[in-house]
């Protein structure tokens, strides 16, 4: 028994011009040849690059981030003329 769905993947398929086969088992059903094992790798390995280029961004956003609070911080204790507990040991 075919779906909608295999029907319509078929003829959509059919429109864009990929090569067919009919299954033995079910001759109702249309399956494609077409392979797109390079173009999912492609763009899972643009995804991938993506990811690690914002997360290196973000990083360094929030190196700075923790680098001013903690400036801030000194600055506050040296005016206040209290010890800092990370440098007493």
């Amino acid at each position: 028994m075919t779906t909608v769905f295999d029907r319509l993947g078929a003829n959509l398929a059919h429109l864009h011009g990929h090569r067919f086969f009919v299954d033995a088992d079910n001759p109702d059903v249309v399956a494609s040849k077409s392979n797109y094992g390079f173009l999912a790798f492609l763009v899972f390995f643009c995804l991938a690059i993506a990811v690690w280029i914002i997360s290196r961004s973000l990083n360094k956003h929030l190196r700075k981030i923790r680098f001013a609070e903690r400036e801030e911080e000194l600055a506050r204790e040296a005016a206040e003329g209290t010890p800092n507990s990370s440098t007493t040991a």
